[in-house]
Formats: C-alpha cells, structure tokens, sequence
C-alpha cells in the first residue's frame, strides 16, 4: 500500500500540482504583502501577527482548525480601518491558503495522515454544482466591469460588493480540502474545532456584556438598545450575531460530554450563562424561538441516543433553569414587550419587502436563473426604491490632483471616524464646503457611539448653500468636550461624521479636528485615500438587506442557486441525521445548531455577511466529512473501513 502510495505521488502529475501550489502560494503570499503595505494603521503589528501565525502553521499544520473559527467572529477592525471589502480576517485566511500550498511535500506530509478523508460522491456533484451556479451567479453580478477608481471597494452600491459577498463561499471552498486532511483524525475535532469555535464565541461574549455595560447597562431592559458585539457588518443592520449565537450556543455541551475534569465542566455552565444572557439582550424575537427548537432538538436525541442520558439531562435541566430565571426580568422590561406587540405589523412589513425586492429583479430568463448577483440588492433598491425614500449615498471624486467626499441627502447616513479626546478640551473643527444648492446644510455630531446608537451628542451644523462651484472654508469651536472619558474599560469609542439631513449634495475636503495643542485628530482628512479610517452608519436596514435566506438566494443566485442550496443543505441535514441515528453525539449537537441557525435565517439574510457565510459552509463540509463520536455500543457503531468504504460509494 504505501508502496503504491508513494509511486502515484512521483508521477508527473504530481510534481505538478507541486509546482502549481507554490506558484499560487507565492502570489497569495505577495497579494498579502501588498495588502499590509497599504492597511490604513499598525502595519507593523499585523504583518507580525501574520508572520508569527505562519511559522506556527509550519510547524503545527493543525493549528488553522483552531485560530480561524476563533478569529473569525472576533478580528474586525473595520470601524477604525474602514476597511469591509477585505479586512485582517481574510489575510489570515489568505496566509492559511499560502502556507498550505507551499507546503506539499514530503516532509510537510508526514505531518497529515496519508490519505485523505473522502467526500462521498453525491456530496461532491452538489457542492461542484453549487460552486459553479456561485461562479455564474457571481460573474453576473460583476460584469459589465466598472470603471476603477476610489469607490470600487468602498461602497456597496459597487458591482464589486458581488465579489465581497461572494468571497465567504469560496474561501470555504478552498479550506475544504484543509478540511478533509484534518479530519482523517476525528480528535482534531475535539483539539482544535470545537475549541477554536468556543474561543471566538467567548470573544463575542465578552465584547457584547461590555456593550452592554457601558452603554445601557447590564440590568437595564426597557431601553431600546441592541447590540452588535464584535460584528461591524451591522452597521446596515442584519441579524450577523443572532446567527452565530444560536448556532454556537449548543456546541457549549461538548465541555459537558468531553471535558474530564471540573474545570471543562465550569468553563460550559460560564459560558452558557454568559452566552444566554446576550442571546435575551439581543431583544430578537426569532432567537428565542431558534435556541427553544434548538433544545428540543438535543432533548429528543439524548432520549433517542440513550448514553450519557442523566448528565446530558442534567445540563438540558441547568440551562433551562437558567434560562427560566434569567428571561423574567427581560420579559418584564417594556422594549421586548413593545416587540411582542408589534409582531403581526412587523410580519406584515416583512413580507411586503420580500415581495418587492422579488418584483425588482430583472425580468427575463437569465435573472431567473442565475440571480442578480450576490450583494447586488442594495444597488437595485438604490436604483428603484419601491415608492420610499431613497437612501443616501457617498462617492469620492476627484478633481486635477485633489481628492474630496461627496455626500447626498435621503435616508441618513453617517460618514464617521473614530476620534480620542482629551477630558475637558478645547478644539476647531475647520473644513472646505461647496454645493449648487441654496438650502444644503452639513451636519456633524460628535458622538459616544455604539455602531447602531448614538449618545451625549454635540450637534453642530453649517448652512453651506449655493457656493457658485467653489470651496468655502468653515470654522466651528467646541470647548469643555467631555465624551468617552473615564477608566479605559469604561470609555465608550467617540465618533465625529458628516450627515447631509437636509438636501441636494455637498461636497466635503479637508476635515480637521484640531485640539489645543495644534494636533488634527481626524485622519485622512484629505479623503485622498478614499475610505480610509472612515466608516459609515445608517438608520434604515431595509435598503441594505432582504431578510430572508431562501428569498435572498432567489434575488441573488434565480432558481438555479436556490435549488442547488436547498439539495446541499438537505443532503447535510440527512448526513447528520443518519450518523445522530448511529449514536454520535457531536452531529445531534450541530444538525441543532443549523435548525437554529435557518429559523433566524427566515427573517434575515445571514450570507450578507461573507464571514457567516463562511461559518456556515465550513460547518456544512465539516458536516459532512466527520466521522462522527459515536456513543451507543460498539456493535452499532460502524468500522474505520466500512465508512471509507461506504463514503467512496
């Protein structure tokens, strides 16, 4: 065997796949360079971040099946970069990509096991189908390509927010075969996956009770505030941290079921105390209902599954305990009881709004069967805005060598930069104005700011008017400007933006925030690099998402994607109901974890967000290709040999 083995690697074809990995390693490795040498700030600390990682990855190739799901909810920056096109997240994925590819050889292998572990063969027709109905999808959403300039990946009225959506499938796509080399070993499930994903589910955690801390307190629940813990993508709205919470939640039972000591089982019920209080104050209707269906779910298995019965019960029975005496003072608070209320008007608004972004597809054979285009829903609502207002937009143009931001009026948006200030300060603001229109007006608030809400405002605003076509300095002085003061735990991020409330376009260069001792707080105050350290908020999410999974894959991918989907994701669901039947424990937990995660899905649009998306995928192959922890007896439990056997058929 190992013989053969070793005859089929020194054929021809082999040195050149070799050959090929490393040419794409290379440029994955200088695409990532290139990329760092331009990040708006800390370079320095990224690049060693990356380097550090990729020496670990050399000498532990495991390593990326934990530090990916880990980081994955957890590492964004994007408020202070203002990069969302491509952020620090993909550069680890990006590194991951680069040291594998370079990696094929013998020295690297005797790391891995010698043989892969097999995807079955109706697995890989539909995910070789989906991929393909992606690409089309994706190719549709892009062409006719645009014309290159600073709004090409700072925008998501952009015929590139296609490939920025896109970009989360086909990133687990290229994991998938990482996947397959890993989980020859079904351990690295238990060592590397499920920690990784605890990890980064703690990281939420933490960031959303410190939300909640400093800006509406723990114990406060009539105020109208919601959090968005570590996911900046909710900036346009979405339910990002609803879909991560519900399908992280059930995979705390694994310390429960693995753990073997004490502290495993400490760290299971922290975290899920922890992790159910932030799921109540996410104040989202359809995650309770996701994470109650979630644990019927379990409930029913371990009845079914009949091993480990009483201290699976009895953790079922602690977190229903918890849960019971943690959701009273939240359902007693006036803002979940004001959503309760309003369901059936909500429901309403939702279906109108998914009947109206279907009617706004392009009517003719092509759309109906390849989509629109992933991320194109927000340049056809712009485009048609379904009898409401239209959002406002922004874009930088520039004019001989000089660089400026042009902000319309419509629905709110918010340019914002995220600014420290000193306790007590003094400063100016000074920035050049113009506009053809008599009543333009710029707004701008310096704000505490979460990425939704916005508190202790200092309102200042500039009636700029009809400038004749040319640029009119404006000067504005603040003193005593106390925000986001206090014990660095306490402070909450200070936002300065420019907000066109009024009408027509204004047209916006140099912004400075110069404090008393002559220093410009604001970078890139030229806009000479484009979206740069800033960062936009809007109030209304409906010309930013549709609010649906399935109805969002029919605008974005037509009947073709939709069909391709649902048989993948139906496959999945049977392939761990299959393996739960057989008694693995660790399928029942995550075939839990997708029902929750698909009822969130039904009134939001999870894969906006290319993280999610590449969550969910990567949960869907790792699915599919894990051997399963079986807890029944041995004579049920199938042989090494018989599921490569049964996996090759």
């Amino acid at each position: 065997m190992m013989a053969s083995l070793h005859k089929v690697k020194e054929t021809p074809l082999y040195f050149f796949r070799i050959i090929l990995g490393r040419i794409a390693a290379v440029l994955t490795a200088v695409a990532v360079i290139a990329v760092v040498f331009h990040y708006p700030m800390g370079r320095s600390w990224l690049f060693m971040s990356l380097f550090v990682y990729a020496v670990l990855l050399w000498v532990y190739p495991s390593i990326w099946l934990f530090v990916i799901p880990a980081l994955l909810p957890v590492l964004d920056l994007s408020p202070w970069t203002g990069w969302f096109f491509l952020d620090e997240f993909d550069l680890f994925v990006w590194v991951t990509l680069a040291v594998t590819w370079w990696g094929k050889n013998r020295w690297w292998e005797k790391h891995w096991e010698k043989e892969k572990q097999p995807l079955p063969r109706w697995a890989v027709i539909w995910i070789t189908l989906f991929a393909f109905s992606c690409i089309l999808s994706t190719l549709k959403g892009v062409l006719p390509l645009p014309e290159y300039d600073a709004n090409s990946f700072s925008n998501y009225y952009s015929r590139f927010n296609s490939l920025r959506v896109a970009k989360g499938f086909f990133a687990a796509l290229l994991l998938l075969p990482l996947l397959q080399r890993e989980l020859t070993d079904r351990t690295r499930i238990k060592k590397y996956l499920v920690p990784g994903i605890l990890s980064g589910l703690s990281g939420v955690v933490v960031a959303a009770i410190w939300e909640r801390s400093v800006f509406s307190g723990l114990l406060d629940f009539s105020t109208d505030f919601r959090i968005t813990s570590t996911f900046s993508g909710m900036h346009t709205g979405g339910a990002y941290l609803d879909g991560f919470l519900v399908f992280t939640l059930p995979l705390i039972m694994t310390c429960f079921l693995w753990g073997r000591n004490r502290f495993s089982a400490l760290v299971g019920a922290g975290l899920s105390i922890s992790g159910l209080y932030v799921l109540l104050v996410t104040f989202s209707r359809i995650d309770y209902a996701a994470v109650a269906i979630s644990v019927v779910i379990i409930l029913f298995g371990f009845v079914y599954i009949k091993k480990y019965r009483w201290r699976s019960f009895l953790w079922i029975f602690f977190l229903v305990c918890a849960a019971g005496i943690m959701i009273q003072p939240v359902f007693k608070g006036g803002y979940i009881q004001k959503r309760f209320s309003r369901m059936i008007m909500d429901a309403g608004v939702r279906t109108l709004h998914w009947e109206n972004a279907i009617s706004s597809m392009t009517p003719d054979l092509a759309t109906s069967l390849l989509g629109m285009g992933p991320g194109s829903y927000p340049r056809t609502y712009f485009n048609d805005p379904h009898g409401n207002q239209k959002p406002a937009y922004y874009e930088f143009r520039i004019e001989g060598e000089n660089s400026y931001l042009c902000l319309s009026s419509g629905d709110p948006l918010y340019m914002g930069q995220r600014i420290n200030l000193k306790e007590g300060g003094s400063y100016t603001i000074e920035l050049d104005v113009r506009s053809r229109d008599n009543k333009s007006r710029l707004t701008i608030p310096i704000c505490e700011k979460s990425h939704l809400y916005s508190f202790n405002c200092k309102w200042l605003t500039i009636d700029v008017g009809d400038t004749k076509g040319k640029w009119i300095s404006k000067t504005l002085s603040l003193n005593e400007l106390n925000l986001g003061q206090g014990r660095f735990y306490q402070r909450r991020p200070v936002e300065i933006a420019l907000f066109n409330g009024q009408s027509g376009m204004v047209e916006i260069d140099n912004v400075r925030l110069i404090d008393q001792d002559g220093k410009n707080l604001v970078k890139n105050y030229t806009f000479s690099k484009g979206m740069d350290r800033w960062f936009f908020n809007i109030d209304n999410h409906h010309p930013w998402h549709i609010f649906n999974i399935w109805v969002s894959l029919l605008f974005e991918q037509g009947w073709v994607g939709l069909t391709l989907f649902n048989i993948l994701l139906l496959y999945t669901l049977i392939t761990l109901g299959k393996k739960m039947v057989r008694g693995d424990v660790f399928s029942l937990l995550l075939l839990s974890s997708f029902a929750g995660f698909l009822i969130v899905g039904l009134i939001d649009s999870l894969f906006d967000s290319p993280r999610i998306s590449l969550f969910f995928f990567l949960m869907i192959f790792i699915s599919i290709l894990q051997p399963g922890w079986y807890l029944r007896s041995q004579k049920n439990r199938p042989s090494k040999n018989d599921t490569l056997e049964n996996t090759k058929k």
